[in-house]
Formats: structure tokens, C-alpha cells, sequence
């Protein structure tokens, strides 16, 4: 736990720094979106967590997003229900579907979920358009987002923050 926290003020510091590339930004944004779309219940939350903790993807921009898209989610519930009830109703689909559920993890992806389903695929479709809209706007505001957080008392700690303060917490 304390891993986890040191490597998120670790992140949040390079952010605010500028350390971090658009590319590195872009790519936890668009992983914190997989995230926040998809249903925490299911082995695919875990997985993209995964991937973007073993990424070069910011750790600070993944955690944001996917607390701004957590709501998103929750709102298109419903639309999310329609596309997987879609997607499991085809049935060339059927078989391959059955398979994977037989598979000893199989069941922990909950792929037999309407919303689990929806929101998988919802969220591969718009990862391109996430991942490519978000560079872009963080390539032409990255400067004044930096300015706004580095006024904010919580973000001036986190800069004032050594390396030495961070190991001795461990």
C-alpha cells in the first residue's frame, strides 16, 4: 500500500515538473478510461490496471481520469446494456464466448455480463479517439494545467516533497 502511494506522489511530482511526456499522459488517460468505464468487479479491471501500472502510461493522469470516467460510466449504463446485450446475441459469437467461460479464469471476466460487455467494448472502440484527443489537448494546454495545479497548496507540498522524505516514509 505504502508502494502504491509513494509511486503516485512519485508520478504526481514528475507531473507537475514536467518531467512526463504528452505520450505518457495521453497513455494514462486513455488507460484511466478503460478503468472508469469498465465495471470493478470484473478480471478486465484488474487487467488494465495492470497494463498501465506496467506502462510508461502517468500514473496521476490514469487515476484522474478514471475517477472522471467512473461517472461517465455510471451514466451510460444503459447504453452499455444495450451494446453487450447486442454483442452476446450474436451467434457466431456463441461458441467462442462458452470457451473462454470454460477457461479456469474464464468466469471472472464476467463476459456473460450485459454491462461488463458493453462497457469492454464501448471502451476498446473510443480508446484510439481518448488516446488521441487527450495528446492533443494536453500537447496545447500542458502549460496552463501545470500553472492552475502548482497554485493549489496540495500540489506546492507534493513539489516540496525530496526524494530523502519519500524513502524515509517507507
Amino acid at each position: 500500500m505504502i508502494n502504491g502511494l509513494k509511486q503516485l506522489l512519485v508520478s504526481a511530482r514528475s507531473t507537475l515538473r514536467g518531467v512526463d511526456t504528452t505520450r505518457q499522459l495521453a497513455i494514462g488517460t486513455t488507460f484511466g478510461m478503460l478503468l472508469g468505464l469498465m465495471p470493478k468487479d470484473t478480471a478486465f479491471f484488474l487487467l488494465f490496471a495492470l497494463i498501465l501500472l506496467l506502462s510508461h502510461g502517468n500514473l496521476l493522469a490514469g487515476a484522474i481520469s478514471a475517477i472522471a470516467f467512473s461517472w461517465i460510466g455510471w451514466c451510460l449504463e444503459p447504453a452499455t446494456h444495450a451494446v453487450g446485450l447486442s454483442v452476446l446475441s450474436i451467434d457466431i459469437l456463441q461458441p467462442y464466448l462458452a470457451e473462454f467461460q470454460s477457461w479456469p479464469l474464464g468466469p471472472w471476466f464476467r463476459i456473460e455480463n450485459t454491462v461488463v460487455m458493453g462497457s469492454l467494448v464501448i471502451g476498446l472502440i473510443a480508446a484510439l479517439p481518448c488516446y488521441r484527443i487527450s495528446y492533443m489537448l494536453l500537447d496545447k494546454h500542458r502549460e496552463t494545467l501545470v500553472k492552475i495545479m502548482t497554485r493549489n497548496p496540495l500540489s506546492r507540498w507534493i513539489l516540496d516533497q525530496s526524494d530523502s522524505d519519500l524513502q524515509k516514509a517507507n
